[in-house]
């Protein structure tokens, strides 16, 4: 239509019939695969989950590595017990915050899906939350897009935090104004405090003296915007 004649405000397109034409024709096999039953978790998958439960609820760094090791080697088959887990609103904390944490670290193209959607769609904040901290430790710029738009419609402050946090490590300063907009918190003195410090870490990483300042930089496009990967 962009490229069509003639063009402007007033322009009129008859492609519809095309566009119904081209949709009717796509193979069936290929629309119908996005709904496909999952399929049966592997042998041991509770096995697995609880050891990362068990982990990850402890302080001990090593054996965290060690459990996601297993994880790792026991194959991509894993991830739908560890989402499942994630999905689960009312749920042990403790249990969604080692899923969430195997998930991240897992980087697997499932596991980052699963977290984009808990993001996106879960009904408890700090899960979101976590997700979107996890999202930003992998700093995959094929998940950019995902967490601006959530950012656009996010309302739990925490979220905000990570989210803003997400996208800088990718170079993007769209979360900038949100953290300011935290900072000036009064009921919630961790949550302001960080993200006043964050943002103040943004201003000297641009060479601003302050996060303010810095988003007046931005705004008047003086802080150059990266690149599309």
């Amino acid at each position: 239509a962009c490229g069509s004649e003639p063009a402007g405000p007033q322009a009129t397109f008859i492609y519809e019939p095309v566009v119904q034409n081209a949709l009717a024709a796509c193979p069936a096999p290929e629309v119908a695969a996005t709904s496909a039953p999952s399929a049966a978790l592997p042998e041991g998958a509770e096995e697995y989950l609880e050891a990362a439960v068990s982990a990850w609820s402890g302080s001990d760094v090593r054996s965290r590595e060690l459990t996601l090791t297993d994880v790792q080697r026991a194959g991509p088959g894993l991830v739908p017990a560890f989402v499942g887990v994630v999905a689960q609103a009312k749920q042990a904390p403790e249990r969604a915050a080692a899923a969430i944490a195997v998930l991240g670290a897992w980087a697997d193209t499932a596991a980052r899906e699963a977290l984009c959607q808990a993001l996106e769609t879960h009904a408890v904040p700090w899960v979101r939350a976590r997700c979107a901290y996890e999202l930003g430790r992998l700093r995959e710029p094929r998940v950019l897009p995902r967490l601006l738009l959530r950012l656009k419609y996010e309302v739990d402050g925490e979220t905000v935090l990570w989210l803003a946090d997400a996208l800088a490590q990718q170079g993007s300063l769209a979360g900038l104004e949100g953290l300011l907009v935290l900072a000036g918190r009064t009921d919630d003195a961790w949550l302001a405090d960080t993200a006043r410090a964050k943002a103040d870490e943004l201003a000297a990483r641009y060479g601003a003296p302050f996060g303010g300042e810095l988003l007046r930089l931005h705004a008047n496009g003086l802080i150059p915007e990266p690149g599309d990967s």
